[in-house]
């Protein structure tokens, strides 16, 4: 479920990569004439408004996909039509990987952008600016990557809510490079509305759905 996530944020750094390009070759009179401040608000508008169209397309197909999985495990129902309003919703809720919210954390990077960008102009430093400027890109990548990994998850758990899964297991990549956060937790199950939050970034961790009419019993460890 994660390829469309991959296709789209090789897109996202593709885009990046220019945006930065064209920024690093824009010269100090032509920021000084056009304004900091509003460059860095137009760029800014452009690179939300790229990823909320990426997340909204990972997030349909991630929906599709986990009510497939659901049917394989008994469960009808074709589940529910997703509105745009809902992942804004999410974009307006605390992350608990990334310790903030999408939108204000954005505009705290951009003003460190325009400062940045600001203090390169006063000494007319192009390396500076151009490190400022790789570095931003760099932040806004993980943030924006970050994210859809969370929006993937949170349309397979909407999806399997929809069509009714109490349950799920959570399912580590089972190889050295699961973290001691997450491999205690190799094939507990938990009740899906209670599911743990992914503790930390890039988490290749995954969720299942208990088969239809799984309940738990005196033996079944459903926390960690």
């Amino acid at each position: 479920m994660y390829q469309e996530a991959d296709r789209q944020l090789t897109k996202i750094q593709s885009d990046l990569k220019r945006e930065a390009l064209k920024l690093d070759n824009t010269g100090f009179d032509e920021l000084h004439q056009m304004k900091v401040t509003t460059v860095t608000k137009r760029l800014m508008k452009r690179l939300k408004k790229k990823n909320e169209k990426a997340f909204w397309i990972v997030i349909l197909l991630a929906y599709e996909m986990a009510l497939e999985v659901a049917h394989k495990k008994g469960y009808k129902g074709k589940g529910d039509d997703l509105q745009e309003a809902w992942m804004l919703g999410l974009l307006d809720d605390y992350n608990y990987v990334t310790g903030y919210l999408y939108n204000p954390e954005a505009e705290r990077k951009r003003l460190r952008l325009s400062e940045a960008i600001s203090t390169a102009m006063e000494y007319k430093d192009k390396k500076m600016l151009r490190e400022q400027v790789t570095r931003f890109f760099n932040l806004w990548y993980t943030q924006t990557r970050q994210y859809m990994i969370q929006f993937v998850d949170e349309a397979e758990t909407q999806a399997w809510l929809d069509v009714g899964v109490e349950y799920a297991k959570w399912i580590t990549a089972k190889d050295e490079r699961v973290c001691s956060e997450c491999a205690p937790r190799h094939g507990q199950i938990y009740p899906l509305k209670d599911f743990p939050d992914k503790p930390h970034y890039n988490c290749r961790c995954r969720k299942f759905p208990m088969p239809k009419g799984w309940k738990p019993n005196k033996d079944t460890n459903s926390e960690s």
